[in-house]
């Protein structure tokens, strides 16, 4: 990072000395020490699933998952809508 920091300074600096101006910024690269996040989803082809709790109704899984009744009946094509059992898992995306 030092090297590409320098080059920048260094192609900064010739730009100013042949009459061009530059409009970046003095700032130092960001860094973070944090482990990236993972959803447990592997892969891209896997859908995220929803295990069903008890009171839960199609209707009110798809308004918190910002869909509707039909996407998870059509992720779902199993599942009876009128017999969700609490620790069933659905795809709701």
């Amino acid at each position: 990072m030092i090297l590409v920091q320098r080059a920048l300074e260094k192609d900064a600096g010739s730009a100013a000395t042949n009459g061009t101006s530059t409009q970046e910024a003095d700032t130092a690269p960001t860094t973070t020490d944090t482990a990236p996040t993972t959803t447990g989803v592997a892969g891209p082809c896997r859908r995220p699933r929803y295990r069903v709790r008890a009171g839960d109704t199609l209707e009110s899984i798809a308004a918190r998952f910002d869909t509707t009744v039909a996407d998870l009946l059509e992720l779902n094509p199993t599942i009876d809508p009128l017999a969700l059992k609490p620790t069933q898992r659905i795809r709701v995306h």
